[in-house]
């Protein structure tokens, strides 16, 4: 390239002779550790040019699946046509910048330090969650060890024994559908009681006095027969028959609660907006916040109509 000294007003020849870029067909130089960048091709120029095989057509230049389209044969005269790759013209290679091989690299070594950091994190946040469900259960298995100790899993009797004069408080009473004697259906009622001595017995049964039991009232079992024993989550429960018992408090009903009262659950009174069968729906308030809750009745452990402030 020619330019003119301003000094001296004289032209001379830059002496710097660009060359042609180079076609390189050797395979690239890798590196031991892919979290390291290794040149590909040391020494070459970024615009010299990698010859590499087509990867759509394997080298032959031809397109191997059925179809119409025909391109220029490029290594044939003109008007030959043939059914090429699309992807290297017909040639059966590509050539690419040095400079391109080089950013690819670049870009594939820290893709593998980021995946490296990612699965070291991943690994990190599993063993942090593997310890937190291990320490989580070693606590529930010694809670439930220490309330298993704390049962008392002696039977009220032996089987065919009387027994009478038993207070406690109902802790389940549901109703279950069952097949008939004589075909059909009939209902039948569960009843678990929990007795003061904190002994559990459990009867199964049709009469009248167990179909007027709910959850949470106070009873006294006034006679039963002690069929046998079994056992439900570590507790030791004795099966009785023809049980006989009086309620002497029951718990809340929906007739007792209306809207406008309060309720008292695990030390904190809130409004009551309804009540029904399934339960008693409170207003919750927290802050500037706001909702609504169902307490079950079995779960309220003080009741106030409403205009009492007693």
């Amino acid at each position: 390239m020619d330019r003119e000294d301003k000094m001296t007003g004289t032209i001379t020849m830059d002496r710097r002779i660009d060359r042609e870029p180079r076609i390189i067909t050797a395979a690239p130089a890798v590196g031991a550790d892919p979290h390291v960048y290794c040149d590909p091709y040391p020494g070459a120029r970024g615009d010299d040019l990698v010859k590499m095989t087509c990867g759509k057509c394997g080298g032959d230049g031809l397109y191997h699946a059925p179809s119409g389209y025909v391109i220029q044969n490029p290594y044939g005269p003109r008007g030959d046509a043939i059914k090429g790759c699309f992807d290297c013209m017909g040639r059966g290679h590509r050539t690419i910048k040095v400079a391109s091989v080089r950013a690819r690299v670049r870009r594939e070594v820290k893709a593998a330090i980021r995946r490296a950091a990612e699965a070291e994190q991943h690994a990190a946040a599993a063993a942090a969650h593997a310890a937190e469900e291990f320490a989580s259960a070693w606590e529930q298995a010694h809670a439930e060890a220490a309330r298993r100790a704390g049962l008392n899993n002696e039977p009220i009797g032996q089987p065919g024994e009387r027994v009478k004069d038993l207070a406690g408080v109902v802790e389940v009473s549901t109703s279950i559908e069952v097949e008939g004697f004589r075909g059909g259906s009939e209902w039948k009622r569960l009843v678990v009681i929990k007795l003061d001595s904190g002994q559990v017995i459990k009867t199964f049964g049709s009469g009248a006095a167990l179909f007027g039991t709910r959850r949470g009232d106070q009873v006294t079992v006034t006679g039963a027969t002690v069929k046998g024993t079994s056992d439900y989550q570590g507790q030791l429960q004795t099966t009785v028959a023809r049980l006989a018992l009086r309620i002497d408090a029951p718990a809340l009903r929906c007739d007792d609660i209306a809207a406008g009262d309060a309720v008292e659950y695990d030390g904190t009174w809130y409004p009551v907006l309804r009540a029904d069968a399934d339960g008693v729906t409170v207003q919750v308030q927290l802050g500037e916040r706001e909702w609504t809750s169902v307490l079950r009745y079995h779960e309220i452990t003080g009741h106030r109509r409403e205009g009492d402030t007693t």
